[in-house]
Order: structure tokens, then C-alpha cells, then sequence
């Protein structure tokens, strides 16, 4: 199913967990997520209001919550406990990348940045739900149409700052916005999170058949504004989508291995879809190397500040690439009692290489013939091109995408991109992924061959897979619950220093 958002009044955690909620996203299923999390002290009431005559459900969030400033590592850890698997990799992207950006903003790492308006509970309650309403709803894609942005000031933990929160234009980068006449806030950074994580398209939706539109409230009133964002389900699209990225390429003589090591993996951490290096001779007979990076257009400076940085090069090329992507989903095979994972697409499938190497070990077999096995039941599971059930669903939202992982460097566990080998997935491989013909670094294999990757220099040994997109973002705010600062997510009671005890700070 694709998600068809229409945020002309803006976008927050609650309006778009209300409209989720509103198309019929079961209550049980996204509070199962919550719990799983582990966290305590906290309540989600669906609740009938009207906006300016639009009927439409606000997900009244309630927490307890004693701290509600704290690391973002101390979210990711909450957020990466969630299950289902593919719940919890979508809420860690969300919030790493609201790390990624509060880091920027004040000079600081990811591990190390304090989350003040969006550190509370309410944040995981808010994209652990939203991601469990995805997967419950059986969302592949999301499409978006502008989205809405007041403007006026508040009082944040920072001083007085302008709205839009600067969080909330980071996260926006390469997004469809248009202004309102409206003196507050209306998108969130938690909702720009949630946009980015989810990899929302804001071109064209194709084709398609609507099934179902429901409205997500926010708790603000603005006048002659239905302050509530409209969400449409529809079916259809099961073929190639499209979607400009932009190539930056440097020529470069003077480098080691090691560093060009450091290149492709941190470009990968940074949120490029795909990074590899091609050798090349260059000026004067001098044996070179082509470093080439694909990424979002949103991503594109940082990934040019960082290729300056890493390299000495005194040079990038930039220019606008199509890339044409597959829809794919994953199923599970069972190899003599040993669990493997498939991930199909329409014209072949690939079982996953590091549960070939799991279950060879465990059953003293050679991989080759694990994988043998594993690619005759999988042919025989084959299925139709049609998406499978809500708990196998994969699509790129889910698995196309890696957060950036606060302190180690690399693609994480929690991201979106999950490093099936050969999955050609935009934005999926994870560098510590090593199956064979995948693309991922390490690889070795000349030429992935698998279907629907057609990303350029695929096929190079050691090309690293496609990898995760959109950098990080964090709220700036002013630590005042339900105040409605930019940055705290909460388009709520317009309070510059509410603080009651369990108001709620995220929404819109």
C-alpha cells in the first residue's frame, strides 16, 4: 500500500500517528510496539475532535516522564528495543536523525548531543507508534505533498527562535515546503524526522486507486485553517519508481586504501545512497581513483564538505541522476531447521548472505551448498511481484534506509538499511554486509547481477551498496512542555513555560 500525505497545515508525531490511526491502524498493534520498548508511564487515547468543521482523530500521547531532556543515544536505546524488527528500524532512523542535526546545529556529536523539547518519552512514543502504524497498515511508500510552514518566534531552551525551528529546515532539505499565514509553528521536527525517515517522495503520485482517507488532528486552533493533515491509503504502483538523486564524483592521485576506506564508509554513515571507487589513470600517467557518491539532493553539501574534508581534493563534479528502483520483499526459508532470509524482487531472488554463513555453521555444511538449498526453496516460495503481508513488508521505507549510528562511525544495526546482499535497495547497504554480490564493501564479487539495483558502479568489486538517506535532525525548543516552541514538536497550548506534569511537548 502507498501513503498519499497531504500536510497543508503542517506536520508533527501526533498529527500523523492521529492519521494513521484515523485510516484504521489497529490501537493494540502500535501500543504493543510502545511496551516493547520498555518504557513505562505513558498512555495514547484516540480521540473524535473537529477542526474548523473537518472531523478528524487526535492521539492524545500522556507521559510520566521525570527526565525530559536526555541524550539522544538514550532514545536510539529505547527505540532500537521495539518489535517488530522492521518498528524499530524505522524509529531509529527518525531519531537519529534528529541527532545528526541537533549535532550540527550545536557543534557536538551525535552520541553526545542533549535532546531538550523532543527528549521526552512522548518522542518514543511518538515514532515507535507512527512506525507500528506503517507496518500494521502495510505502507511500502509514502508520498507527500507540500508541506505547510508558519512562521512568528518562541522561547526555547536557546533563547528566543525563529519558526520554523532551525532543526525542522535541516530535516526539511530536498522536501516540497510552502508558507502559511500562520504566526506558530505547524511542522514539527519530529514530523520533518518522520517525513525523512520514511523517505517520502514529493513528486508526482503515480497511478493509482484510493482506498481509504483519514485526517490526523493537531491540538492548535488557528482560525479559517483546519489544522489537521489529511493521509490517503491507495493501491497500485507495484512497478519501477523514480527518483533524482544526485552523482558527486572526485578524481584523486594522492590517497592511500585506508583512506579511501574512511571515504566510502563515512559516506555511507552520512546518509549517501550508494559509494564506490573506481580506478582510473590519471594526469601524467599516475595510477587514480574515482570516488563516486550518490545522494539525495538535500544531502549533497554535506556530502561535498565532507569529500573536501576527508580528501584534500580541490574538486567535485555534481550532477542530477535518475535512479529507477524496483519494489522488493522479504520472505523466510527454512534450511534444515535453520531460519534464512530471501528478499525477492520482481525478476530474481537472493538469499541473505550472513544467515547463509549462521546456519553453515550450525549445520557444518559448506555455504555454497547452504546456498544452493536456500535458493531452491526460495524459487519454490517464489511469489508474484504483489507485496507480501504487513510483517514481511520491506519495502524501502523499511529496509531501503540506515540511520546514522551516533559514535561508531558506520551504518548501524538500527537503520533502516537492513544489508540484505543483492537487493539493489536504494539507501539499504549496510558496509558490514559481506554476501556476495550485493555491492557492499567487502564484497569482492565483481557485478552484483542482482535485480532492480541500477545504481552506477554496481558492479565493481568492493562498490558499496546503496545506503540510507537524508541526514539527521534535532528540535531545538524551549524545554517547556506543551509550550509550542519551535523545536519541541508541540503546536499545543502556546504557553511559553507550561511544565505541567505529563503535558504533552510533541505535537501539532
Amino acid at each position: 500500500m502507498i501513503l498519499w500525505l497531504n500536510p497543508s497545515a503542517g506536520i508533527s508525531g501526533d498529527m500523523l500517528l492521529g492519521a494513521l490511526l484515523d485510516l484504521g491502524a489497529p490501537i493494540a498493534a502500535i501500543e504493543a510496539s510502545i511496551a516493547s520498548t520498555g518504557i513505562t508511564g505513558w498512555s495514547i487515547t484516540p480521540r473524535r475532535v473537529s477542526k474548523n468543521g473537518i472531523a478528524a482523530t487526535y492521539a492524545d500521547v500522556v507521559t510520566d516522564d521525570g527526565a525530559p531532556e536526555r541524550h539522544a543515544s538514550e532514545l536510539l536505546a529505547m527505540v532500537r528495543a521495539a518489535t517488530p524488527a522492521p518498528v524499530a528500524r524505522l524509529a531509529a532512523a527518525a531519531v537519529s536523525r534528529i541527532a545528526a542535526v541537533e549535532a550540527r546545529i550545536h557543534d557536538s556529536t551525535p552520541e553526545r548531543v542533549h535532546l531538550h523539547e523532543i527528549g521526552g518519552l512522548d518522542t518514543v512514543v511518538d515514532v515507535v507508534g507512527v512506525a507500528a502504524g506503517l507496518h500494521a497498515l502495510g505502507i511500502t511508500a509514502v508520498y507527500s505533498g507540500s508541506v505547510a510552514l508558519g512562521g512568528g518566534s518562541a522561547r526555547s531552551a536557546h533563547g528566543v527562535l525563529p519558526s520554523p525551528a532551525p532543526a525542522t529546515m535541516r530535516l526539511l532539505a530536498g522536501a516540497l515546503v510552502h508558507g502559511v499565514a500562520v504566526r506558530s509553528e505547524t511542522t514539527t521536527p519530529t514530523g520533518a524526522a518522520l517525513l525523512a525517515a520514511m523517505l517520502t517522495d514529493y513528486g508526482p503520485l503515480p497511478p493509482v486507486t484510493i482506498t481509504r482517507t483519514g485526517h490526523g488532528a493537531g491540538s492548535k486552533d488557528f482560525p479559517g485553517h483546519p489544522n489537521v493533515l489529511q493521509a490517503s491509503l491507495c493501491a497500485g504502483d507495484s512497478g519501477v519508481r523514480r527518483r533524482d538523486t544526485v552523482m558527486l564524483e572526485t578524481n584523486l592521485d594522492d590517497v592511500t586504501g585506508e583512506q579511501l576506506g574512511v571515504v566510502i564508509a563515512g559516506a555511507m554513515a552520512r546518509g549517501a545512497f550508494d559509494a564506490w571507487v573506481q580506478q582510473t589513470v590519471g594526469k601524467k600517467g599516475r595510477p587514480a581513483h574515482v570516488v563516486h557518491l550518490l545522494c539525495s539532493a538535500g544531502l549533497a553539501e554535506e556530502l561535498e564538505e565532507f569529500l573536501f574534508a576527508e580528501t584534500g581534493t580541490l574538486g567535485v563534479r555534481r550532477a542530477v541522476v535518475e535512479r529507477r528502483e524496483l519494489p522488493r520483499w522479504t520472505g523466510t526459508v527454512d534450511v534444515d531447521g535453520q531460519p534464512v532470509s530471501v528478499k525477492y524482487s520482481p525478476y530474481g531472488h537472493k538469499a541473505e548472505h550472513d544467515d547463509l554463513l549462521r546456519a553453515a555453521a550450525a549445520l557444518g555444511r559448506p555455504v555454497r551448498a547452504v546456498a544452493a538449498q536456500a535458493a531452491t526453496l526460495a524459487a519454490a516460495a517464489r511469489r508474484t511481484p504483489t507485496p507480501p503481508p504487513p510483517a514481511e513488508i520491506t519495502g524501502a521505507m523499511w529496509q531501503g534506509s540506515s540511520e546514522h549510528t551516533p559514535g561508531d562511525g558506520r551504518l548501524g544495526d538500527g537503520g533502516l538499511g537492513d544489508g540484505d546482499s543483492g537487493d539493489g535497495d536504494p539507501r539499504d547497504g549496510d558496509p558490514r554486509n559481506s554476501g556476495p554480490g550485493n555491492g557492499d564493501p567487502g564484497n569482492g564479487d565483481p557485478g552484483n547481477g542482482d535485480p532492480g539495483n541500477g545504481d552506477p558502479g554496481n558492479g565493481d568489486p568492493g562498490n558499496s551498496g546503496p545506503g540510507n538517506s537524508g541526514p539527521g535532525n534535532s528540535g531545538p525548543g524551549d524545554g517547556d512542555p506543551g509550550d509550542g516552541g519551535p523545536g519541541d514538536d508541540d503546536q499545543g497550548n502556546g504557553g511559553a513555560a507550561n511544565g505541567a506534569s505529563g503535558q504533552r511537548k510533541d505535537q501539532a
